[in-house]
């Protein structure tokens, strides 16, 4: 019977198409990467306190913000659309990216040999990181290049390979250190530092042995007008999702950034699921929405809406149990952030799906404006709530600051959609809201059976036989997607 149902998947894989298989492998992939990182939680938070995990927490945060600047995200957005406008010409395009970055994070260097001192002052790193971290730019830049080519080109196999092997070295190496060292903290980033640069390394090597192309004046031109006007975009990003650790570092210590840095990653652990179905999703929705096909939108955005509010009370529910296995006692009292936070996601996909529309329609502005103003929200409600009601509040922060995304890019989708689909808003808005309200029901909910674990427990048994029940009904919505 088993080798019988294996041999059917085995031919029905066989059958789908080259992108298809990426997709599945990608899935896959973030799911296994998710699964590295978060087998290795317990090691982290048992043998560094939450002072100590606090401070990996902070400087994570502070390299994807520095990030930004030091290489400006020319792997992102403007790499994917050139790789496609230069189609025979991707060879030098990547090379001359790389000698790009190159050329910024010198530069980036040469400022902070001259304001040095400021520069340690307000960061608190050490000699050692800040080098480890000007290198890592250099080479990490080239990593990325060559993922997103192989993404582009179907590449999935070897895509897959890398990224796998980066996801159980890093922890395996960071851990080593932990373990036979006094570095505390500094294993973990030096450990993730190394592995990193010396994957980057490589590709960087790679592609400019295949094509050494350090300056393109047309290549440059392209890809620093195309992404320095995104620059507030992508930092309005990381702040939505990292500037809560370093203000809470700042206003309620070190230890308790760790802590809300564990629950948060807790809570979000569904955004992998979030990133597999955006790739078959969103390729899928441009193609409705150019046929004007709205009403099957409709149809397949309500049925995704409903698996991920299903999914969000979930982890509601499953919340304490994971917490109390990856985590140590100081964690505990944080677990009340765990509902909030993973409504969040609800909200998160909710307006990833209005956003879409915006990109869809070219309105980039309206998508920068939005991440702007709700990074500034977050700050501001951060910096008024914390010295007040100490690092709890956080959870409702990040969920204010996802309602408000949802409403902002709500309202500019409105408005794109009157300019250009005659105000067919496209998806079930109504329905989008019913389940929002549900939500926060759950919210409420959850924060009652927390306090009552046999009850719990009988509602994750009936939500799981449930699911069971209804798994044909929630993989046809795949499949539909899929196959038009």
């Amino acid at each position: 019977m088993i080798i019988k149902c294996l041999s059917s998947i085995c031919e029905k894989y066989e059958g789908i198409n080259r992108p298809t298989k990426a997709v599945i492998w990608y899935m896959i992939c973030n799911i296994l990467q998710r699964a590295c990182a978060f087998l290795v939680v317990p090691i982290y938070v048992r043998l560094l306190t939450p002072f100590e995990f606090g401070e990996y927490a902070v400087f994570m945060s502070w390299k994807d913000i520095i990030a930004i600047f030091a290489t400006l995200n020319l792997y992102c957005g403007v790499f994917t659309k050139a790789m496609v406008d230069y189609e025979n010409d991707r060879d030098c395009y990547t090379a001359s990216m790389q000698g790009l970055t190159t050329v910024i994070v010198v530069a980036f260097g040469c400022v902070y040999l001259t304001f040095k001192k400021y520069f340690q002052l307000f960061f608190e790193f050490d000699e050692i990181t800040v080098v480890l971290l000007l290198v890592y730019f250099i080479v990490f830049p080239a990593l990325q290049f060559w993922s997103v080519r192989q993404r582009v080109e179907y590449n999935y196999r070897r895509l897959v390979f890398v990224t796998l092997c980066l996801s159980v070295v890093t922890p395996l190496i960071s851990t080593f250190l932990l373990l036979n060292t006094n570095l505390s903290a500094k294993a973990l980033i030096w450990g993730f530092l190394v592995v990193q640069i010396m994957g980057g390394l490589y590709f960087y090597v790679r592609q400019f042995y295949i094509k050494f192309c350090v300056f393109d004046k047309k290549y440059w031109i392209h890809a620093l007008r195309f992404n320095i006007p995104l620059i507030p975009h992508y930092l309005s990003l990381i702040a939505l999702a990292q500037i809560d650790r370093i203000m809470i570092k700042e206003f309620c210590g070190l230890d308790k950034a760790g802590i809300y840095s564990l629950i948060f990653s807790l809570a979000m652990i569904l955004n992998f699921l979030i990133g597999a179905i955006n790739d078959s999703y969103v390729p899928w929705l441009y193609q409705k929405i150019k046929n004007k096909n709205y009403s099957k939108i409709k149809s397949v955005s309500n049925k995704l809406c409903l698996l991920i509010c299903i999914l969000v009370f979930g982890v509601m529910m499953i919340g304490p149990d994971v917490l109390h296995f990856i985590a140590t006692y100081p964690y505990y009292e944080a677990v009340w952030m765990i509902p909030p936070i993973a409504a969040g996601v609800y909200l998160m996909f909710c307006y990833n799906l209005f956003s879409t529309v915006e990109f869809y329609f070219s309105a980039t502005k309206n998508v920068t404006m939005a991440s702007v103003l709700g990074a500034l929200f977050k700050i501001g409600l951060s910096y008024v709530l914390l010295p007040l009601y100490g690092y709890l509040v956080s959870g409702y922060i990040t969920l204010a600051c996802y309602m408000f995304f949802f409403l902002v890019h709500f309202v500019f989708m409105v408005y794109v959609c009157k300019l250009n689909t005659g105000n067919d808003w496209i998806f079930d808005v109504l329905y989008i809201i019913k389940l929002l309200v549900a939500v926060f029901v759950f919210i409420v909910f959850s924060l009652f059976v927390y306090q009552h674990d046999s009850i719990r427990y009988a509602i994750i048994a009936g939500t799981l036989f449930l699911m069971l029940l209804k798994r044909n009904k929630m993989m046809d919505v795949f499949l539909e997607i899929r196959s038009n």
